[in-house]
């Protein structure tokens, strides 16, 4: 499979999430590049740091890495990291020459819809999919009390998944809404991005039920590939391995100048 497509789908997700975080009227600015080969996410909003981003780095794409490196700091652009899959060599030195080091893993999940079976399963669990804006605000209510993060995050996340591109679905246990989640549709792609369970339902499958209901819907709208990112060795990694997916190991490269700003 193709892991071009996954990345690309990626870049059009942030791309949205930027979009909705501008017209929102969050603090600090919010944008994506392309840069030939690299794909480039940027926010100076104090809180969101972990946004940023250089991503599609390989041996094609290294003499624009400094360049675009160099921009992001005269514009006043906070550090970035830079996430790559597997290297040749001379891609590990040049990042090591830049003063970075590899802080930790990024995995890309993937699976081909095309040679799977997937089912909308039925369980104790009922998952429905939002469609009025009572709906929508009960979702993006159980969405952010999953997550449980900063207010600052649980805004960002409140703007990208108030979006009609974002489609939301709620995991019901009899008539209390337990789990949140949601995907959006690029060409063949699609890209299963937002998840959270509430603190108490954790452990119960709410979201695995939650994973096979949406690749159903994507494969019947039409969706070839299903992509998502989780943290190594999490409940959701195992969950995406479980549901069959292929994980690809990304590691992401970081640089602290004494002169940057730090931001969380």
């Amino acid at each position: 499979m193709d892991l071009a497509g996954a990345e690309s789908s990626l870049h059009e997700r942030f791309e949205l999430a930027c979009a909705a975080a501008t017209t929102a009227g969050l603090p600090g600015t919010f944008g994506t590049a392309k840069v030939r080969g690299l794909r480039v996410v940027m926010t100076t909003a104090v809180g969101l740091g972990f946004l940023n981003s250089i991503t599609v780095l390989d041996e094609s794409s290294t003499a624009d890495l400094s360049p675009v490196l160099d921009h992001l700091r005269a514009t006043g652009m906070p550090p970035t990291c830079v996430v790559t899959g597997s290297v040749a060599p001379e891609v590990s030195r040049l990042l090591a020459s830049l003063g970075f080091v590899a802080t930790g893993l990024r995995p890309l999940a993937v699976l081909d819809l095309s040679a799977d079976d997937v089912a909308l399963t039925t369980s104790r669990l009922t998952v429905t999919e939002v469609v009025s804006a009572a709906e929508r605000a009960t979702f993006l209510d159980v969405l952010t009390a999953g997550y449980a993060a900063s207010e600052t995050v649980e805004r960002f996340v409140r703007a990208e998944h108030s979006m009609g591109a974002i489609r939301g679905f709620l995991a019901w246990d009899g008539s209390t809404p337990v789990g949140a989640a949601a995907l959006s549709i690029h060409g063949e792609w699609v890209v299963l991005g937002g998840a959270a369970t509430l603190t108490q339902h954790r452990g119960a499958g709410v979201q695995a039920e939650l994973l096979r209901y949406r690749l159903g819907v994507a494969a019947a709208a039409g969706a070839r590939c299903a992509t998502a990112t989780a943290a190594a060795n999490s409940p959701s990694a195992r969950n995406l391995v479980r549901a069959g997916f292929r994980v690809v190991e990304r590691t992401a490269w970081t640089r602290f100048l004494p002169s940057d700003p730090r931001t969380s």
